[in-house]
């Protein structure tokens, strides 16, 4: 008797449950139970993992038909909820639905629709299905009378063989008057319609993308009793082609959004890992399929990303593609050298990637940011150029940072001279003088991954705003400040990293227009290359814009600066080129209408001929740098190399550049013995001596 009340009671479940779920057939009804239960205007799906699984559950898809929207969705601890569209919402959760445990959402609909459902997760068997809306629930809809089924319904679709993902037309005759009812194909529900008068229809949908060659059921139905259906012979070939995941970009930056796309069957779960070139997971997301059979997303590299090749890895149930590409920096001019470390008397040979057929600004500053040395350099077709720096007298042991500029845009590298260079941070900003409510760009520099933090100090040395900022793997990063809340003023960003500091001054809001401007430098000639210091005063908190011109009437360099509030300015980023035309020079400060200048003398250096070498001592086959500046004339430079015996073991003939520099390269020969050797060099007017040795 108990076992038959027991059957009893699991027969009047199981018709009661039937109606309200309904599970595909391709999953096993008593793997997973979902049950619905509708509650203060919201429906709460229960799914529960059975104790019979052996796998987790991490990502619920839910979706209603075109006729309904999802006005909102509650999620319990440890999932949270993506509305994707209005009708379609992803659970996805870091605490998975383990065996004999589970999960309730409430959601809220609009009107009455069919929910439908489908799960995933690693290692996951998927399983979907339907909850039918009930007839108790009060979705605030108008109650319509419906007249008597009709007797001969039909419908045919234009074309009869359609291809996936294009668009058929469906026209019906002989269905209820005023009627709504429900297509589906292949028990997904595509979209709704309302009969006319006459119970007939004309409507359109799209077909969904499969990846199978199998005929498509399209059913219409009125979710009761009611059902014709039709068998759709789709032509897959265009589908077969497809993959699930399309080419992407080769390459990108860091903090860039890349756009990436694929195709599935409609309503499949996409799951998209981003590796960098750790193999590290740097980001996970999701998507699904649309009605076309394709999916899209937009993933952002993250800021603090490493540079190099990364990979997108996208998974589709058992189907993985894997697609690599590479992050390069943001920036579009950066600088490199052949080496780090340097002697004193050698060249640099500085590599340019800039933009094509633009000014490049180089400048050397030594550790506490004081310039030394400034070069212009237009740049060619190819945007590649390479550029010499002489490391003359100007340059004693230490640690320089080479800075180039173009336009905005700048790139900075760390060399030494007569040692190795020591970790410094920097702090630079693309402009001087920023409009109201504009954003400054500011670029930071320092070791790789560092933290620096960020302290902005206005005029009257008060803190106006701190942050900070991790450096990227290459030991830079951008920073975008908003300055829509600074009154026009001067403001100081400071940069700090433990007990080292770098500071930089920009101006917001300042006027053209300063009244009369006073410009003096420190003295009237000038040599090659030499620097020149600029002092002058105006009104105050004005912007002041500096030019330099040379004889010819050329504009050599210039740049905007600003007056403190004492109304004072100086500028000493100002230099003579290495390469410059003896003769009278102009040096113009402007501000509006406002306008002075001063002139100065540009003369020849006159400065003692000289050779160097890059070392004292020496073994037999070493090679040997020699140097030399301010030879003078177009005649060659001859050189003799004598032992101690004064007998010649070697003679030289090389020529000088157009600022009297010269160098060449002598292997020291196999056949020489040990000790004392000169070099005589003559420029034809003076002859110097230098002595090394030979161990």
């Amino acid at each position: 008797m108990q076992i038959l009340s027991l059957l009893l009671i699991l027969l009047t479940l199981s018709i009661i449950v039937s109606p309200i779920i309904s599970l595909s057939n391709l999953v096993y009804a008593d793997n997973l139970l979902v049950t619905s239960e509708e509650k203060n205007g919201f429906i709460t799906i229960k799914f529960s993992n059975t104790t019979e699984n052996d796998f987790n559950i991490n990502m619920i898809h839910i979706w209603v038909g075109e006729d309904s929207n999802l006005q909102s969705f509650k999620t319990e601890n440890g999932w949270s909820g993506k509305r994707i569209s209005e009708n379609t919402i992803i659970f996805t959760s870091t605490k998975s639905l383990s065996p004999s445990s589970s999960v309730n959402f409430d959601i809220k609909l609009d009107h009455a629709s069919i929910i439908n459902w489908k799960t995933g997760g690693d290692n996951a068997q998927k399983f979907s299905g339907k909850i039918y809306p009930s007839t108790e629930i009060d979705f605030k809809q108008t109650n319509q009378s419906k007249s008597p089924i009709a007797s001969n319904p039909k419908f045919r679709i234009i074309p009869t063989n359609p291809e996936p993902g294009s668009t058929i037309r469906i026209l019906g005759e002989g269905f209820d008057r005023n009627q709504t009812y429900y297509i589906y194909i292949d028990n997904h529900n595509i979209r709704n319609f309302k009969t006319d008068n006459f119970g007939n229809f004309v409507t359109t949908i799209k077909i969904p993308i499969t990846k199978s060659n199998d005929a498509m059921g399209l059913t219409i139905s009125d979710n009761n009793k009611f059902k014709v259906n039709k068998m759709i012979i789709a032509n897959n070939d265009v589908q077969n082609k497809k993959t699930l995941l399309n080419d992407i970009i080769n390459e990108t930056s860091i903090n860039s959004n890349l756009e990436i796309s694929g195709n599935a069957n409609f309503n499949d779960i996409i799951t998209i890992y981003i590796i960098d070139p750790t193999g590290s997971i740097a980001t996970t997301s999701a998507t699904y399929a649309d009605i076309n059979g394709e999916w899209h997303k937009k993933i952002t590299i993250p800021k603090n990303g490493i540079l190099g090749e990364w990979s997108i890895k996208v998974i589709n149930g058992n189907e993985i593609m894997e697609k690599k590409f590479i992050v390069i920096s943001q920036h579009t001019i950066k600088i490199n050298t052949m080496k780090s470390i340097y002697k004193s008397g050698e060249t640099i040979l500085l590599n340019v990637e800039a933009t094509p057929n633009k000014d490049i600004e180089i400048t050397v500053e030594d550790l506490h940011g004081s310039e030394v040395f400034s070069i212009m350099s237009h740049g060619n077709e190819s945007g590649n150029s390479s550029i010499e720096i002489p490391t003359n007298d100007i340059f004693v042991n230490g640690t320089y940072s080479l800075v180039a500029s173009q336009d905005d845009e700048q790139d900075i590298l760390l060399i030494g001279i007569g040692e190795t260079p020591k970790e410094k941070i920097m702090i630079k900003t693309n402009k001087i003088n920023y409009d109201i409510n504009s954003t400054a760009s500011i670029d930071l520099y320092g070791p790789k991954s560092a933290v620096l933090s960020l302290i902005i100090i206005d005029q009257y040395d008060e803190t106006k705003f701190s942050d900070s900022v991790t450096l990227e793997s290459d030991g830079r990063s951008t920073y975008m400040l908003d300055l829509a809340e600074y009154a026009p003023g001067i403001y100081t960003i400071v940069a700090v990293r433990g007990n080292s500091q770098m500071a930089e001054t920009f101006s917001v809001g300042l006027q053209l227009g300063s009244g009369q401007i006073e410009l003096h430098t420190t003295k009237n000639k000038y040599k090659f290359g030499e620097q020149i210091l600029i002092l002058g005063n105006s009104s105050k908190n004005a912007r002041i814009h500096l030019s330099m011109i040379d004889q010819n009437g050329n504009e050599v360099k210039a740049k905007e600066i600003f007056t403190d509030k004492n109304g004072i300015f100086s500028d000493s980023t100002f230099r003579i080129p290495t390469k410059a035309d003896i003769g009278e020079w102009i040096i113009e400060a402007r501000s509006g209408s406002n306008y002075t200048d001063k002139k100065i003398n540009v003369i020849q250096n006159k400065e003692t001929f000289s050779i160097n070498l890059d070392d004292t001592s020496y073994s037999i086959d070493d090679v040997i740098m020699i140097n030399g500046q301010n030879s003078s004339g177009t005649k060659p430079i001859l050189m003799k190399i004598t032992d101690h015996n004064n007998i010649v073991i070697d003679q030289l003939e090389i020529f000088s550049t157009d600022e009297g520099e010269f160098s060449t390269l002598w292997r020291i020969p196999k056949y020489v013995n040990s000790g004392t050797y000169v070099i005589e060099a003559s420029n034809q007017i003076n002859v110097v001596k230098i002595i090394f040795a030979i161990e």
